[in-house]
């Protein structure tokens, strides 16, 4: 009876939210799918592709963070990427672009495996919780790479790519380092004037003197 009594619009609007919230819940959030052939990959987490326009679409993988090229596992995640889809026909599902115009997407490859996934199996990029907070399957597929120790998981102390770039680090990290090398000598001595020199220029020496509990440093440059 109340149903009666409401104006048609006032349904119609009802009915139309009612619609999109459903579509919502099932988490089919992607715009477009289209084909294309990879031709370049810039690092593990972004290629560039050709659709059938002719036109080069630069993508970012959908929810993960590949290491930095100067971080461990940075060139291995690349490598990785284009053992999977260098030269090859992928589908894109799109979902929107980033700040730097780039297409954000997941890339479906030729046998139905999505790279995104693959890659976070593999232990080559993380599961970008800042931005896809809600994605289960990358949070399942991360823990269980951690947990058999894959790829960057067996370093024992892995840097996640968004800490690095915050950082500014430049330098390459092997294996087992848990920050960027710096002009830093440690010691358990008294004494700093025990410590060798480090970054010394021709100039007057600037010296910073830094004691972190037991642990001493210098750090002349």
């Amino acid at each position: 009876m109340l149903l009666k009594t409401l104006p048609q619009t006032f349904l119609t609007c009802l009915i139309l939210n009612s619609f999109l919230w459903l579509v919502g819940c099932t988490g089919s959030t992607h715009a477009t799918d289209f084909q294309a052939k990879v031709i370049h990959i810039a690092d593990g987490d972004t290629i560039t592709v050709l659709n059938e326009a002719n036109e080069q679409v630069k993508i970012r993988l959908n929810g993960i963070d590949c290491p930095e090229k100067a971080q461990a596992y940075g060139n291995k995640a690349k490598q990785f990427t284009k053992n999977l889809v260098a030269g090859k026909t992928v589908t894109i599902q799109a979902y929107d672009q980033d700040k730097y115009g780039r297409t954000i997407a997941d890339v479906i490859l030729e046998d139905g495996r999505n790279l995104n996934h693959e890659l976070v199996k593999a232990g080559y990029a993380w599961w970008y919780r800042k931005y896809a907070p809600g994605n289960t399957d990358l949070k399942t597929l991360e823990a269980e790479a951690r947990e058999a120790k894959e790829g960057l998981w067996n370093d024992p102390h892995p840097i996640a790519p968004w800490d690095f770039r915050h950082r500014g680090a430049r330098t390459p990290i092997a294996p087992g380092s848990s920050s960027a090398p710096s002009p830093m000598v440690e010691t358990h001595s008294d004494s700093f004037d025990s410590l060798p020199v480090v970054g010394k220029t021709n100039g007057p020496p600037t010296v910073l003197l830094i004691s972190l509990g037991a642990v001493r440093y210098k750090y002349i440059y």
